[in-house]
């Protein structure tokens, strides 16, 4: 095998391993950003932004893991509200 195959191979298996330990990130519950990743699959932040499908994938949850922190804010927020209203009645 030349340089380029050897290269070409590696990228190919750390693609694989990043998006086993993307999967396994989010089965967990996992907070997933392109901080998180990076640190847990050995890679760098530039390797994650270069493949699409793995960026997107980033880009999702961290939208899904803000909105999750937000509604259960807002949950307790209301349970406050509605406690608050059922002993001033």
């Amino acid at each position: 095998m030349g340089m380029i195959e050897d290269s070409v191979n590696n990228s190919i298996e750390l693609r694989i391993k990043t998006k086993q330990i993307l999967e396994e990130m989010i089965q967990n519950g996992e907070i997933v950003n392109f901080e998180t990743v990076s640190k847990k699959a050995s890679v760098s932040k530039v390797f994650l932004h270069k493949h699409k499908d793995i960026r997107d994938t980033i880009k999702a949850c961290r939208v899904s893991n803000i909105s999750k922190k937000d509604l259960q804010k807002e949950v307790v927020i209301l349970r406050l509200k509605l406690k608050d209203l059922e002993n001033n009645q």
